[in-house]
């Protein structure tokens, strides 16, 4: 399988696309991003969360978020 496009985002473009597709207030929100080694042999992935109140601002509700990204070797 080969790869017709690549997208590359730093963590900002990153956290203003989660916050924009899941309606999170992205002045109040953060990102913690984790690489996750299942074992030396093989590429891990990396975990992505997202954390910040919900749309409007002024709701208290806090919706995190886990994406998890699957790198291949090539």
């Amino acid at each position: 399988m080969s790869i017709s496009t690549i997208v590359q985002l730093n963590e900002k473009e990153l956290l203003d696309l989660i916050c924009k597709e899941y309606k999170l207030n992205r002045s109040k929100a953060f990102i913690n991003i984790n690489y996750v080694e299942d074992d030396p042999w093989n590429g891990g992935s990396w975990t992505v969360q997202v954390q910040a109140p919900q749309e409007p601002a002024k709701s208290i509700s806090q919706v995190p978020i886990n994406l998890t990204i699957q790198l291949d070797e090539y």
